[in-house]
């Protein structure tokens, strides 16, 4: 089975319509219902652990929690990335998801949260809490260069 990372266009209508534009092969049987196995798809299967800048994935899933897509909503700098409360909404209600992890990476390899990672969090539970979908957990991928393996898991640590 595959997944499709997709884009939001804006239609001359002012419409916006989704399309996918990467495909990532997987077992259309798994359930991403821990953290490792969201923490790998994005980590190795997208490649965010190789990325230079930092990027903000949210991850959409059923409510069997298989992954039904995914999106980019953000990327930033080398050690920042904005959280559009917005768009993470928007895009998973446009993908009808039940639930959604969201992910993003810290370049330099560390897995501590920032202060701002931890309010930004919250946040976005609640808006999502308001919509509808539930926000499972909120993954940060280390980078290759800090030489941490592994993920952090703001459900895990008692954050979210």
């Amino acid at each position: 089975m595959f997944i499709y990372e997709y884009k939001t266009r804006l239609q001359e209508a002012g419409t916006f319509v989704m399309e996918p534009t990467k495909e990532f092969k997987v077992d259309g049987r798994r359930q991403y219902n821990n953290p490792a196995l969201v923490a790998d798809l994005v980590a190795n299967g997208i490649g965010l652990r190789y990325a230079a800048e930092e990027h903000l994935y949210v991850i959409c899933v059923d409510h069997q929690k298989h992954v039904i897509g995914l999106f980019e909503v953000a990327s930033g700098a080398s050690d920042y990335v904005a959280f559009p409360l917005r768009d993470i909404c928007k895009k998973s209600l446009m993908l009808n998801a039940h639930s959604v992890f969201i992910a993003h990476n810290h370049p330099a390899g560390t897995l501590t949260p920032s202060r701002e990672d931890i309010d930004m969090t919250k946040k976005v539970a609640t808006a999502m809490e308001t919509i509808g979908i539930q926000l499972i957990d909120h993954l940060i991928i280390p980078g290759v260069t800090g030489g941490t393996v592994g993920y952090f898991s703001f459900r895990e640590e008692s954050l979210l």
